[in-house]
């Protein structure tokens, strides 16, 4: 079923693509889907129990604009290092919204995996994540990328997480 969904959406994102399309107000070259990669410093602070902890590490993303204007599927891996080293692993369904030629907004959702390498024993939890940020491009391929999340993790109880991310982004 999820196959059918991707392939449906891949087709549709074909179709909608022209040799030139606009996106707000920029014109985007060569129809079809768009790849953009880049990486980012991030920092997060997590409710665990009554229990706070402040971690900072970095990661890289991926994302791919599958409907224009409508709908960006990003894949994200992070690490953070703290009482064991976390590797938080999102897929991301982003709704953009293009304020102007340079400055894209978007909201987005989606699943979250976060294997923990820890002395004690290798775990595994599962939740889900939501972010909100803003890319400033630089050039037509070069950005900056701002971002806020906030994560709800099961771990024996859940887990609130806050984070922020600041990077850089390249379209391809």
């Amino acid at each position: 079923m999820a196959v059918l969904l991707l392939f449906s959406l891949g087709v549709r994102a074909a179709a909608a693509g022209s040799p030139d399309h606009k996106i707000g107000n920029t014109v985007e070259h060569g129809g079809g889907m768009h790849l953009t990669v880049g990486a980012k410093g991030s920092y997060l602070a997590a409710l665990d129990h009554g229990h706070t902890s402040h971690l900072g590490g970095g990661g890289i993303f991926a994302e791919v604009m599958v409907i224009p204007e409508w709908l960006e599927i990003e894949l994200e891996v992070r690490i953070f290092s703290g009482h064991g080293t976390s590797l938080p692993i999102d897929l991301l369904f982003k709704k953009p919204f293009h304020l102007s030629s340079k400055t894209d907004f978007f909201l987005g959702v989606g699943p979250t995996v976060v294997p923990v390498f820890a002395p004690g024993g290798n775990t595994t939890h599962f939740g889900g994540a939501f972010v909100a940020g803003i890319y400033y491009w630089l050039t037509p391929h070069l950005g900056v990328v701002l971002e806020a999340d906030y994560n709800l993790i099961s771990s024996h109880g859940a887990v609130h997480e806050l984070g922020s991310g600041v990077g850089f982004a390249y379209k391809l």
